[in-house]
């Protein structure tokens, strides 16, 4: 950067002869006419053209490669094309033309938001191509427009680096590098995580000023700005607070003594106490945009905690927040808009217009931003010139690509601010200008959308100015017949017609408008009848009102009449629909049925080497064809007398379907001699390129999903990948777990190809995984809505917006679905639709097990498997004992897993460690699970934590048992012994879709229940009896019963063991009840035997030997009321 061998560091001062500067710089640190400038000028922002839309096409006198020529003709035709504006800088610097790079570069800048990538390598450019005609104020200018067009820290540092640097050699004045200095403090001091590395370069350009100054007035002066600059950061919330204090007393002890030392920390000791209790109000939301690109609701939160904060400095704060936000959703117009609306708040017009100018370079498909940029123009008093200027750069923008709902919000703007000016000095020649500005509107919305505005509200705007404004109704019903001429069907343009017709025309004339609304077919023709009987209720006689009621009345009939029409005419269809349906479907069925017998003639042929001859009526053509049928009928041609039978013969080629004979024109070729008779070798009767049928069938059933069975608890994804990969290329790995994130003991495995599943198949069965011996087979049932995932275990009050507002970074969510029960009642999962399986893939990776705030859930996402409920029950396989996995019982609520862990973690290396929750997510078990790397830690952490008093209460430590690790059992300890009723018995095979639940917590909340067993399925009622003792619930399908059972039955609800047992729905009044079947002698009899009921003739007594249980039935009782009396 220049010579600097002629100047030295003592020439080095940031202090001119008239003095020091402020530090709080209020306008362009780089402008000529002024020292003290916050923000850049136009020429600043556009250091090489002023004009916002200037050609983005460089000088072609010259020739150029055509690659070069291709992008300059599409970006003259669309300049908006981000990608393209990068490929045309890519391509001239490679060519190394550089005054048509800086075009370029200019060009993109004017309208579009560039990159800091691209301003690096802008900036690069100017340093190489002005070392040899050094100019500095080309690049500080074109700094400045890079530091203002985002927030950049690094940027920020170069420039005030480059500053410093051409001070040194004398080409820049220290009042402009002082201004500089102070615009990179004000712009990056409340950066919480980064200002610091700005506050360390600027600190360390003051202190060479300092080391250099001469004379005790600039060592004083330079002395008061480093004060100001420690005091400006340590009343700043920032993560380097502690250590900026630190520096601060260093400095003063160096530079001040005695009173002077005391009084300055004093000082500074209040606002530092202040800025580090905020500093513990932004802890939290730092930590959460330091994991990761941070989700846009985090920063929403953030900014509003931080409008709570009374500090002076919160507007700063808020707008550095926006400014870190806008680095990575730099394209979302939603945000540009709300940092808009708080800067509007600040009253600096002139920072609002140069920040919407930022929004619609970065969003200019926005309409609401182009309004917005209009508002700040006018509030800003800019002159008319400016004002149509940004008007006809918005319509520049929409001509290229036209939105009509984007478009009329620009229009409404313009339409505005000129009426706004109206009303301030209205002479009549703005009545002129407002109407040619509504019909210059009319005019865009026909050339660029070729239709009009559905709403009118272009239309609804400038009639309302006529009629209430200009007071001219000509020309306002003039406008209103337009509007209804152009959609007759509006019922909600048409009330707005009548209700000004009512309030500017006379009763009359009203009643004539009122009249052709009702001829048309209006989209909502009763809020129309209402309106009408309302005109004549207020503003017509006794008749008028009889007759517009016997109008209506005719009308509503004649309504009601098309309707059920439509509906007759729509039933017909459907089930004309339908009964085509089924013919073809039926028609299929007998297809299929005769393929499949002719399929397995032809096997039983091939096998033995027999020759049939086939009846030409074996087959039908239907496979080739739709419901339409040859005119040769359903059973095939017909043959002439005299033609030989062998012709037939069938010959399965790969030209025709799957398993279907050839055409009834190949047939026909056939019996005109164009084929020969089989041989007695079937593979030799088969003609050239022709598959054997038993090849065929064999690939029909190709699949390339396997299901892999016999899993351990401890392995992943990543482990079945590792194994699996020899076989061949996997797409999608999916192992299914529990409610609780437990491994099932099976999943599926989807390759990319079928031959590499039959090959896992042929290959892996029954190899040893983690020292279990694995199934492997084919699974070709299994259907995966790849573009969906099902999602569960998230709050009941969460929202459809709330679940697409979470799900929204992964992919364009085509719709989101939460199913009911009824009407308003939501259950606990949803499905979410994305627009391609790598966004719903992505949406699995990012949210599956992710743990929500403000509620103790840990989310579920997978993707959607339709077909998993009605896929047969998979083989159970045995679980085995983990030495490794420990169950810990008796665990404190109060207890956390980071406690846990240390209590644990002195015995040996820790892999996880779990605390199972209820499924309501509020409720803690009171158990945990601890799994160790090695099963000798495990062992010694059980001789030392076992009976370990833990917030109070013995520790209850042991090897978990798998196969009772919803009722917190440990290897070795029996299950409990739990009675169990008769009718429902918990090994019986379930058999009804009604569940009981017992032990549960009180108050009974019937929501609450129906919210728990709704995940299972689609609950039809929920009864508690009498006694409030037990909970009846009724599901849909027996499935969803066994599913209920297997899930719940011994698990914590809300702080109680619940029992979930299958069992007959109860009865409101039940019938009185048989005696149960039974042996009076006592030992139990086969359940082949015919067993004679017993019954006690005074208590109606009922015996089950072959339970082993007693029960008293009364005879008004029902078998859901028996209760145990005694274990035999």
């Amino acid at each position: 950067m220049g010579d600097s061998g002629n100047s030295s560091d003592s020439d080095f001062s940031l202090i001119d002869d008239d003095g020091p500067l402020p530090t709080h710089m209020e306008e362009d640190p780089l402008s000529d006419n002024s020292v003290e400038s916050a923000e850049p000028t136009t020429q600043t922002m556009q250091p090489v053209s002023s004009t916002p839309l200037a050609s983005s096409v460089p000088d072609l006198t010259m020739p150029f490669p055509p690659e070069l020529i291709q992008l300059n003709s599409a970006l003259d035709a669309n300049p908006y094309q981000y990608q393209l504006h990068v490929d045309r800088i890519q391509l001239l610097e490679q060519l190394g033309l550089t005054d048509q790079l800086e075009v370029a570069f200019q060009s993109m800048h004017n309208v579009l938001g560039m990159s800091e990538d691209l301003w690096n390598r802008w900036i690069n450019h100017r340093l190489v191509d002005y070392q040899a005609n050094w100019n500095p104020q080309h690049i500080l200018d074109l700094y400045w427009a890079a530091v203002t067009d985002y927030l950049s820290i690094p940027l920020w540092i170069d420039f005030v680096q480059f500053a410093v640097q051409a001070h040194r050699d004398r080409i820049l004045p220290g009042t402009k590098l002082q201004a500089i200095l102070s615009a990179a403090v004000r712009h990056t001091r409340c950066h919480y995580t980064q200002g610091y590395a700005v506050f360390n370069a600027v600190r360390e350009s003051h202190t060479a000023a300092l080391k250099t100054a001469t004379g005790e007035v600039q060592q004083a002066a330079v002395l008061q700005i480093l004060n100001e600059l420690y005091l400006q950061y340590v009343a700043t919330p920032s993560s380097n607070l502690d250590t900026i204090f630190a520096d601060y007393s260093t400095f003063v002890t160096s530079h001040f003594q005695g009173e002077s030392y005391e009084s300055m920390m004093v000082s500074a000791n209040k606002p530092f106490a202040n800025a580090k209790t905020r500093c513990r109000r932004r802890e939290p939301f730092e930590a959460q945009i330091s994991q990761g690109p941070a989700d846009p609701l985090v920063y929403r939160r953030y900014i509003f905690a931080l409008r709570k904060d009374s500090s002076p400095d919160v507007v700063n704060e808020i707008a550095t927040l926006y400014e870190r936000n806008l680095v990575t959703h730099f394209s979302s117009p939603d945000l540009w808009q709300s940092y808009i609306n708080h800067a509007a708040t600040t009253g600096d017009s002139a920072a609002l217009v140069q920040l919407c100018a930022r929004a619609i370079r970065n969003c200019p498909w926005s309409g609401s931003l182009w309004a917005s940029y209009l508002r700040a123009l006018e509030a800003s008093k800019a002159d008319e010139a400016r004002v149509a200027t940004v008007f006809n750069q918005s319509l520049a923008y929409h001509r290229i690509a036209p939105n009509i709902d984007e478009l009329v919000v620009i229009l409404q703007e313009r339409l505005a601010g000129a009426y706004r000016a109206y009303q301030q000095v209205p002479p009549l020649d703005k009545q002129a200008s407002l109407r040619a500005i509504y019909s210059d509107g009319q005019k865009v919305l026909n050339d660029f959308c070729q239709s009009f505005d559905p709403y009118a509200r272009l239309d609804r705007a400038m009639a309302h100015i006529e009629l209430e404004v200009f007071h001219h109704p000509e020309g306002g019903f003039r406008i209103w017949q337009s509007v209804v001429d152009r959609c007759p069907t509006s019922a909600s343009l048409w009330l707005s017609y009548l209700e000004a017709s009512a309030r500017h025309d006379s009763h009359e004339t009203t009643r004539k408008r009122y009249q052709q609304a009702l001829l048309q077919t209006l989209d909502w023709p009763e809020q129309v009848f209402d309106s009408l009987l309302e005109f004549e209720r207020l503003h017509g006689t006794l008749s008028s009102y009889q007759n517009a009621l016997d109008r209506v009345c005719q009308l509503r009939v004649a309504n009601q009449m098309r309707a059920q029409k439509v509906v007759e005419q729509t039933h017909q269809v459907q089930v004309s629909q339908e009964s085509r349906q089924e013919r073809k479907r039926q028609k299929d069925r007998d297809n299929k049925k005769k393929r499949r017998e002719r399929a397995r003639q032809i096997r039983l042929d091939e096998g033995t080497g027999t020759k049939r001859k086939y009846p030409p009526d074996s087959l039908s053509d239907a496979a080739d064809s739709d419901d339409s049928s040859d005119d040769e009928g359903a059973d095939g041609p017909k043959h002439a007398p005299g033609a030989n039978p062998a012709d037939d013969l069938t010959t399965v080629t790969s030209e025709g379907p799957l398993g279907s004979p050839p055409s009834a024109k190949k047939r026909r070729e056939v019996c005109h001699g164009q084929s020969t008779l089989p041989s007695k070798d079937p593979a030799e009767s088969l003609p050239p390129g022709a598959t054997p049928m038993k090849d065929i069938l064999a690939h029909a059933h190709e699949s390339r999903i396997v299901l892999v069975g016999n899993l351990s608890p401890a392995l992943r994804e990543s482990d079945i990948r590792d194994w699996l990969k020899d076989c061949g290329p996997i797409k999608h790995v999916n192992l299914v777990r529990d409610l609780e994130g437990t491994l099932k003991g099976y999943g599926y495995v989807e390759f990319i190809a079928a031959d590499a599943a039959q090959q896992s198949v042929d290959t892996k069965q029954n190899q040893s995984l983690d020292g279990r011996p694995i199934t492997i087979r084919l699974d070709a049932a299994h259907d995966r809505d790849n573009n969906t995932v099902y999602v569960c275990n998230f709050p009941a009050n969460m929202t459809q917006d709330e679940l697409q507002t979470l799900f929204a970074p992964a992919g364009d969510i085509k719709q989101v679905r939460i199913p009911a029960t009824r009407p308003g009642k939501a259950r606990c999962f949803a499905y979410i639709e994305y627009m391609t399986p790598q966004e719903a893939q992505r949406a699995v990776e990012m949210l599956n097990g992710r743990q929500l705030e403000m509620v103790n859930r840990t989310l579920s996402v997978a993707i959607s498997d339709p077909q998993r409920r009605n896929r047969p029950e998979r083989p159970v396989v045995p679980k085995r004992h983990d030495p490794r996995v420990l169950f810990v019982g008796n665990v404190a609520p109060a207890a956390t897993s980071d406690e846990l862990r240390q209590l644990f973690e002195p015995y040996g290396t820790l892999r996880d460690v779990r605390l199972p929750v209820g499924y309501q997510g509020d409720q803690f078990k009171g158990y945990c699970f601890v799994e160790f790397e090695k099963a000798t830690a495990a062992q010694q952490a059980i001789q030392a934590v076992d009976q370990y008093q833990f917030h109070g209460l013995p520790l209850s430590v042991g090897v978990a048992d798998p196969e009772h690790t919803g009722n917190g059992s440990l290897v070795g300890q029996p299950k409990p012994a739990v009675p169990q009723p008769t009718e429902a018995p918990t090994d019986r095979i379930v058999d009804s879709p009604t569940v009981r639940m017992t032990n549960f917590a009180k108050p009974i909340v019937i929501g609450d229940i129906r919210d728990l067993f709704s995940q299972f399925g689609e609950v039809k009622r929920v009864h508690v009896n009498k006694g409030g003792s037990k909970v009846f619930i009724d599901f849909q399908t027996v499935e969803e019963a066994s599913k209920a059972i297997a899930q719940l039955n011994d698990t914590f609800v809300k702080g109680r063991r619940v029992k979930v047992h299958p069992t007959a729905p109860p009865h409101p009044n039940p019938e009185p009840s048989k005696p149960k079947t039974m042996n009076p002698s006592g030992p139990a009899i086969p359940a082949s035997s015919a067993v004679t009921p017993f019954t006690a003739p005074s208590f109606g007594l009922s015996v089950n030997w072959e339970i082993g249980w007693l029960f008293v039935n009364s005879v008004k009782s029902s078998p859901a009321n028996w209760v145990p009396i005694i274990s035999l």
